[in-house]
C-alpha cells in the first residue's frame, strides 16, 4: 500500500465498473482517489458508519491494484443508492462531502480543503452604508451567458462577470434599513478566503426562453491551465482575481463583441501577496439534461488521464489552451502547498 498522504501513482490501472448509472459516482471516487488529503482524511477516520468502512476498504483495493476493475456493490449499498438512478455529479458532490464530513474525526475536515468563503458586499447610493455577508460555497457556480445573453467562452472571463460590480435598481433595488427604503444598490461578490481545492461548477443546465423546460448547453469555453489571485492592497480580507490570460477580455461576447466599457470589475495592485493554482481535475457530461454520462480528466504526476468507468488511459496531447464543450465541473489546485 502507498504511505498515506503520498503524491499519487503515475502508474494507474484500477478502473470502476459501472452497475447501470453510476458514472458519476465513479468518477468522483477517482478524483478523490488522487488526491492526497481526501485520501488521508478518508484513511484516518475511526468512524463505524458502513459507508466510510466501505470507502476505506474501496480505497485500500485501488492502492494495491491486484485486479484491473473493481466493483462498488458494498460501497452504493452502504449509501442506498440506486444505481440505476442517474444523479446530478455537483449535487452529489456537496452531499457526500457533507455526508463524510460529518463522520471523520474533527481534526480532519474535508470541508475545509473544498470551502470558498466569500463576501458579498452591498452599498446603498443614498446612504453609502456597506453591508457585508460571508458566503460559503464548496464550488462556485459560473454561468456561461452574461445578463445580456451574449455567450461566455472562458472559464477566466465567466469568473470576471461573477465578481463583477452589479447595480441594482427599480424592481430589482433591495431594502436599506438605515433609509428604511428601497434604494438603489451596488452589489458584487469577492474572494476573503481561498481553498486548497478551488472547484467551479459550469452551469450547463439552463431553462429555455418559453420557461417550460431545461436544456443542456453544449457551449464551448477555455479552461486555463493556471489561476491566480493576488491580496487587494486595499482590503486585507479580500483576494482579487488576476487574469493569466493577455487578451481574455477580447472572448467576452459573441463574435469577437467587445466588453462593456460600463462594466466595473475589481482588480489587485502589485503586490507580494499571491496564491497560483493549477488545473487537475475536470468531470465532464456528455448527453442532455436528465440523461448522459460523466468521465473525468485527472492529472496524475506529470501527465493527465482519462477515467471513464472501467477504461482508463492516458491523455495523449496537451491542448494549449484547453477547451471543452463537455466540462462540467474544474477542479483547480493550490501550487503553494498546503496551509
Amino acid at each position: 500500500m502507498l504511505a498515506r498522504g503520498c503524491p499519487c501513482p503515475t502508474n494507474i490501472s484500477v478502473g470502476l465498473v459501472n452497475q447501470g448509472a453510476t458514472c458519476f459516482l465513479n468518477t468522483l471516487l477517482q478524483t478523490w482517489f488522487m488526491i492526497p488529503e481526501v485520501k488521508d482524511i478518508i484513511y484516518r477516520s475511526n468512524s463505524n458508519v458502513a459507508f466510510v468502512r466501505e470507502l476505506q476498504k474501496l480505497f485500500n483495493k485501488m492502492e494495491s491494484k491486484e485486479e484491473k476493475c473493481l466493483r462498488t456493490n458494498e460501497l452504493t449499498m452502504s449509501l442506498q443508492l440506486n444505481v440505476f438512478e442517474q444523479l446530478d455529479i455537483e449535487e452529489y458532490f456537496r452531499n457526500l462531502i457533507n455526508k463524510l464530513n460529518a463522520e471523520v474525526d474533527q481534526g480532519h475536515n474535508i470541508l475545509e480543503l473544498y470551502q470558498i468563503v466569500m463576501v458579498q458586499s452591498m452599498k446603498c447610493s443614498t446612504c453609502t452604508q456597506p453591508v457585508m455577508d460571508d458566503c460559503f460555497f464548496l464550488d462556485l457556480p459560473l454561468s456561461i451567458y452574461t445578463a445580456d445573453s451574449s455567450e461566455i467562452k472562458s472559464l477566466e472571463v465567466a469568473l470576471q462577470e461573477f465578481l463583477k460590480v452589479v447595480t441594482l435598481d427599480n424592481d430589482n433595488a433591495p431594502y436599506c434599513n438605515t433609509c428604511d427604503k428601497k434604494t438603489k444598490t451596488e452589489t458584487r461578490y469577492y474572494f476573503k478566503q481561498l481553498p486548497q481545492l478551488l472547484t467551479f461548477q459550469i452551469k450547463r443546465f439552463g431553462v429555455v426562453s418559453n420557461g417550460m423546460y431545461y436544456q443542456k448547453i453544449h457551449l464551448q469555453i477555455s479552461i486555463p491551465w493556471t489561476l491566480q489571485f493576488n491580496k487587494s492592497l486595499d482590503n486585507d480580507n479580500e483576494w482579487c482575481f488576476t487574469s493569466t490570460t493577455t487578451n481574455v477580455r477580447n472572448e467576452w461576447g459573441q463574435n469577437g463583441k467587445a466588453v462593456d466599457p460600463k462594466i466595473k470589475t475589481r482588480t489587485a495592485r502589485a503586490t507580494q501577496q499571491e496564491e497560483r493554482y493549477e488545473l487537475f481535475a475536470i468531470w465532464h457530461h456528455i448527453g442532455g439534461y436528465g440523461s448522459g454520462h460523466y468521465y473525468a480528466e485527472i492529472k496524475c504526476g506529470d501527465s493527465w488521464n482519462i477515467f471513464n468507468d472501467e477504461k482508463i488511459k492516458k491523455k495523449q496531447k496537451k491542448e494549449n489552451p484547453l477547451r471543452s464543450e463537455t466540462a462540467y465541473l474544474i477542479m483547480y489546485r493550490r501550487k503553494n502547498g498546503a496551509r
